[in-house]
Order: structure tokens, then sequence, then C-alpha cells
């Protein structure tokens, strides 16, 4: 006994405007992809950077790169949980 099997299309159940923002997206995404040099189906830990532990100095400066932490004005600084400049991880004390 043979099934006939009717292929779906899938324009016919999509609306056409979900289908474009779809097949955009898919585009931004290449695009993306390509100038990020990362080839298409790579895996992300390949491109991954290592951690770099850091801390502020008493100066308010970063202990990997020496930038200065961000000034808010009236000698307040912003001392987040990473280097604005280098992106090392801040760490409460030095590292030994």
């Amino acid at each position: 006994m043979k099934v006939k099997v009717k292929k779906i299309k899938f324009n016919d159940y999509v609306p056409r405007g979900v289908f474009e923002q779809i097949r955009w997206e898919k585009d931004i995404a290449m695009q993306q992809l390509e100038e990020l040099a990362v080839p298409f189906g790579a895996k992300p830990e390949l491109y991954a950077k290592p951690i770099v532990h850091a801390h502020w100095t008493t100066e308010f400066c970063c202990s990997v790169c020496g930038q200065e932490a961000p000034c808010l004005g009236r000698c307040v600084y912003e001392l987040s949980n990473y280097c604005p400049n280098c992106g090392a991880y801040m760490v409460e004390e030095e590292l030994k």
C-alpha cells in the first residue's frame, strides 16, 4: 500500500512578514560572523579569550593595563567588576 505524502511549503503556513523577518535576521547573523572572521558552525570556545584577573590599585588604576578607573567627578571613581580598557576581571584583593 502506497501512502501519498504531501510536501508542506514553509510559506503556506507562516505569514509572509514573519518569514521575511527570519530571513533578515539570518542574513544579519551571517554578516556578523563574516565580520568577526568566525567560520559558520565553529565552536565558540575556540574563539574565547582567557580570563585575566586583576585588581584596582590604590591609585584607582588597573593592575594589568594601568588605565585609570572611570571618574564620576570630584575624585569619585567607578570601580566596576572589570576594566573598561582591557576587560580584565577585577578581584577584591591582589592574587598571590
